[in-house]
């Protein structure tokens, strides 16, 4: 028999053979088999498989020699997994069990041992001493624990349940084009766990059988829970390598229920989509639903695992994502998931530039990229929501990254050393035009914007302020110098839309707007602290609109609506309720207010149109567009005043106070609703997050 299956001669007291440890603490019953038992291979932890001599006494930790050239370590199973030479011993540093603290900054409790560390005397034992009663029981108790905690986060049969249908779930998958599902961060990853599920999964168990799931949950598990070491030398294409096969883990899982409900999102029905998912909206929300809470399942059992992997974060931030596609961004759930992100960026020390010199340069990029998007997601949800965002460059060292795709960053040599060399000294490509791939600019984009997104939500949202109105301008100034800093080919106009593929100008028309709408919100600002002629908020407010509705072009040419919807709320809705205003006002006149009128009636039809029921947002822009058709109503029920021939140089306001109210609470008295708030859209979502989708 081989060796992998030697039977173990060690016997108890009472006869019986001894069980190794991993069974005997998850009271499992044990093969015998030596050096290892079957478990404990099947569930990949050979190294922790160890048969006590007398478990209840503990082992002993015998003094540690200093090893000469021709020390040779005993084999014995019993003695490696907890006795080593100085060169592998950890520097001291005070640990609590399991590294379960995660990162720990310059302030912490142990951080003036860890910065004196050559002044302290090498340990005599382990960082945690299991030799004493104590130290057993303590294990003894948190094993329990940490044996049961998986399964009190989330019901993981419920996840198995769904991967019952995992043919039909491909399917939906597929349906969603390549071109768009580029823009999701966990697409270079989605084939391959897609497969894995497929292989590792369905083809080796059998989902039809109960009592196989408890062999698959036993798997995921003891996977998910080993930490993942990367070697020096680890190639892009090998990456996901470690979450397949027998190393097969919750991440993987969550990758693909995640991407399948994305798809589910993106892509509209059609005929084909009803034979998957069901010929009624609530068959569809039904199975979006239920995704969702499965991927929030696998994402909670890859939090229990510390310290994470970078695949976990990553799905963190697509499971916000989606879950705000579903919910509704202002929804308190997803709110709470941004927080989940922030904590996990500062609980691993993702905040801080830990790169080592062997570590690869496509793997330093890609953490850069990932880094940088939960940075920029961070500000867009703050913004929408108007609360202090969570993530802080003050505390980060953020390193935007390079301007190569996935595709780019794979190659290894030469190739690589080539594709560097076509980038500029800011980081940007030297391409003079957007090509089907793209999609490192765009994120790239996105990141920079949020750096001053970030100085414009400190001056909008803090209401003690000295010098408003200067540092106001220093941030608009900025504002426009980074965006004329992209290239050329990033910077909308309306030509573009016959110059160039739809996708790279959708993509610019976003980078536009997120510009100009941080002045937008600055000017917005000024008028109500500092009474400041609206002149300028109403021309930014009327651009915003123009653009969006200029984002209509997109739509005959992709199948998804997903962005628009995006762009119409959250650009849209504030434009267009400060353009309603002045229709009420009359007293600006900088923009035709036909024209207003004009494009304020396309917009409520937009709200319509893009934001059908069961949708996240669908009930904030139900509220916004019966609020402007209101006032559309009331506007065009009034005879026109006659338009005063005003210079736009000359305008000023014969009471900037009662005619705007500083741009803040109205009061008027024919609405239905009664007191009405000129932040209309603050009061569209009165609890963000209680009532439903």
């Amino acid at each position: 028999m081989p060796a992998t299956t030697e039977k173990s001669p060690s016997l108890r007291r009472n006869g019986l053979q001894a069980a190794c440890e991993p069974c005997r603490l998850s009271k499992h019953r044990c093969g015998h088999e030596k050096p290892a038992c079957h478990r404990c291979q099947s569930r990949g932890i050979v190294e922790r498989c160890i048969y006590h001599p007398a478990p209840m006494r503990g082992l002993q930790t015998p003094k540690r020699k200093r090893p000469t050239p021709s020390h040779t370590p005993v084999d014995s199973g019993v003695l490696l997994s907890h006795t080593s030479v100085d060169s592998e011993v950890p520097p001291p540093r005070i640990r609590t069990a399991d590294n379960d603290v995660g990162f720990l900054g310059s302030t912490a409790f142990n951080a003036v041992f860890s910065d004196n560390q050559e002044h302290i005397p090498a340990p005599s034992t382990t960082d945690v001493d299991t030799s004493t009663d104590a130290g057993r029981l303590h294990e003894q108790i948190t094993a329990s624990w940490r044996s049961t905690q998986r399964r009190s986060n989330g019901n993981a049969t419920f996840v198995l349940e769904l991967l019952k249908d995992i043919p039909h779930l491909e399917k939906i998958i597929d349906r969603w084009p390549s071109a768009e599902r580029e823009y999701s961060i966990l697409e270079p990853w989605t084939e391959d766990c897609q497969k894995s599920i497929r292989q590792d999964l369905f083809e080796k168990f059998d989902f039809t059988r109960k009592s196989e799931w408890v062999k698959v949950i036993d798997l995921l598990n003891a996977n998910t829970d080993a930490p993942l070491r990367f070697p020096a030398n680890i190639r892009f294409r090998d990456f996901t390598s470690y979450y397949m096969g027998n190393n097969i883990r919750w991440e993987t899982i969550g990758v693909f229920l995640i991407m399948c409900g994305l798809s589910l999102f993106n892509v509209y029905c059609d005929a084909e989509e009803s034979e998957l998912v069901g010929h009624l909206a609530q068959d569809k929300q039904r199975l979006m639903f239920r995704l969702l809470e499965a991927s929030d399942i696998c994402v909670s059992f890859c939090n229990d695992a510390v310290p994470g992997t970078d695949l976990g974060f990553w799905l963190m931030l697509e499971n916000c994502i989606y879950a705000s596609q579903v919910l509704g961004d202002a929804h308190y759930s997803v709110w709470r998931r941004l927080g989940d992100i922030s904590t996990a960026v500062f609980a691993h020390g993702l905040h801080e530039s830990r790169e080592t010199a062997d570590e690869p340069f496509w793997l330093k990029e890609v953490r850069r990229r990932g880094l940088g998007y939960a940075y920029a997601m961070d500000k867009i949800l703050s913004t929408f929501v108007g609360r202090p965002p969570r993530i802080s460059k003050r505390y980060c060292n953020i390193k935007v990254h390079l301007d190569l795709e996935y595709s780019e960053l794979a190659l290894e040599g030469d190739e690589l050393a080539k594709a560097c060399s076509k980038l500029g000294a800011t980081g940007w490509s030297s391409r003079t035009g957007p090509t089907k791939e793209s999609l490192s600019a765009f994120i790239r984009a996105f990141v920079l914007g949020a750096f001053i997104r970030e100085d414009t939500l400190e001056l909008c949202l803090n209401p003690a302020q000295d010098d408003l109105r200067e540092k106001a301008q220093s941030v608009i100034r900025k504002s426009k110098e980074m965006y004329a800093s992209f290239p050329p080919w990033l910077q909308f106009s309306s030509e573009m839309w016959d110059t160039h593929d739809s996708r790279p100008s959708y993509q610019a028309v976003k980078q536009y707007l997120d510009t100009i709408y941080n002045e937008f919100m600055l000017r917005r600002m000024l008028v109500r602290r500092l009474h400041d002629d609206p002149t300028e908020l109403i021309l930014l407010a009327h651009e915003i609109l123009i653009a969006v509705l200029e984002v209509r072009n997109i739509r005959g040419v992709t199948q998804s609506g997903a962005g628009m919807r995006w762009i119409v709320v959250l650009y849209g809705l504030p434009a267009a309720g400060v353009l309603a205003l002045e229709l009420l006002q009359l007293n600006v006149r900088v923009v035709s207010h036909a024209r207003i009128k004009q494009n304020l009636c396309v917009f409520v039809s937009y709200l319509r149109w893009f934001h059908a029921p069961g949708d996240g947002n669908y009930t904030l822009a139900d509220r916004g567009r019966k609020m402007l058709q209101h006032i559309l109503d009331k506007v065009l029920a009034t005879s026109e005043r006659p338009e005063p021939q005003v210079q736009p140089g000359a305008l000023t306001l014969t009471d900037p106070i009662g005619a705007m109210d500083d741009l803040g609470v109205l009061d008027f008295s024919w609405l239905d609703a009664g007191h009405f708030d000129q932040e209309f859209w603050d009061s569209l979502n009165p609890i963000s997050g209680v009532e439903g989708t």
